[in-house]
């Protein structure tokens, strides 16, 4: 849903640059606003969305999302921003979410905006930031050049939290009586590694590692991974938690306690995600480390 009035805003650009606006300035700043309209209605048509966006933006169109973090910045194509607003919103952002753009100057080619947006996820979760947007346009009008600058300090406070989810849902995961949760945490490829008791470093594939965690559920009753205090620790897309491990060996009816570390590292954002942000990133490595007591033989 769209919120801004084209017409108070071109009123509004007029007097911000002290002069009327020429009429190239004032399809520029019109075209500008077409673009989030379109945009937006990708999310309840797709084929609406890319027809309005083709009409408008270059074919060579240069989107990028300048950021001195490597993990956020992006320059990208028409293609991706059409793919982002067709696909990648509707599949994560619920009806009624919205963006508006509350100012604009436009000199020339180039149309500069001040934006905020009102989102919330498919999973409940709110979003919202605020945006200085330039356009800059081609001698038919069209949008050659798009950059979108952002807090790039809410992506890392959502990172965090995507990744600490993915460590809570990884401990929970261990302590149910099945493997289906991190069957589906885990990617296709992801590796476990684990110290054997001779000392020896073990490294499982996704299956082996699920074969592993079956066998310990079937061979442990009151199975159970809490996490320990000031923990997790992350950095980037990696987390590291600290757990305490706790059961009953059914086959000699012993209780056990033990304290172990993972490692667990997500895919990265741009793997993850539009717009540099984790959102459903997997486990990608699992790096598990004894710190007091192993697990029952298995």
């Amino acid at each position: 849903m769209i919120q801004h009035d084209v017409d108070d805003l071109l009123q509004r650009a007029m007097a911000t640059g002290g002069r009327e606006l020429s009429a190239d300035e004032r399809r520029n700043v019109a075209t500008a606003c077409e673009q989030m309209d379109a945009a937006m209605a990708g999310w309840r048509d797709a084929a609406e969305g890319r027809r309005r966006l083709e009409a408008i933006q270059d074919e060579n169109l240069v989107w990028f999302t300048p950021s001195s973090n490597p993990h956020t910045e992006m320059k990208q194509g028409r293609e991706e921003y059409i793919k982002l607003v067709t696909e990648f919103q509707f599949d994560h952002y619920i009806p009624g979410s919205k963006v508006e753009i509350f100012d604009v100057t436009a000199e020339g080619n180039r149309v500069a905006t001040e934006m905020i947006s009102d989102i919330v996820m498919k999973d409940g979760t709110p979003y919202t930031n605020r945006y200085q947007q330039l356009f800059e346009f081609n001698s038919q009008g069209k949008v050659a050049v798009y950059k979108l600058y952002m807090d790039t300090a809410i992506f890392i406070r959502d990172d965090n939290k995507a990744t600490k989810k993915i460590a809570d849902d990884f401990l929970y995961a261990l302590s149910t009586c099945g493997t289906l949760g991190l069957r589906h945490l885990m990617k296709d490829d992801a590796t476990w590694s684990f110290p054997a008791r001779g000392g020896d470093i073990v490294t499982l594939n996704k299956a082996e590692a699920l074969d592993r965690i079956e066998r310990l559920q079937s061979n442990t009753t009151g199975l159970g991974f809490e996490e320990v205090y000031r923990s997790p620790i992350i950095r980037g897309n990696y987390v590291t938690v600290r757990a305490t491990v706790s059961g009953t060996d059914i086959r000699d009816g012993k209780p056990f306690s033990a304290t172990h570390h993972f490692v667990i590292k997500t895919e990265k954002p741009q793997e993850a995600s539009h717009a540099g942000r984790v959102i459903g990133g997997k486990i990608t490595e699992i790096r598990e480390y004894v710190r007091g007591g192993f697990l029952p033989e298995v």
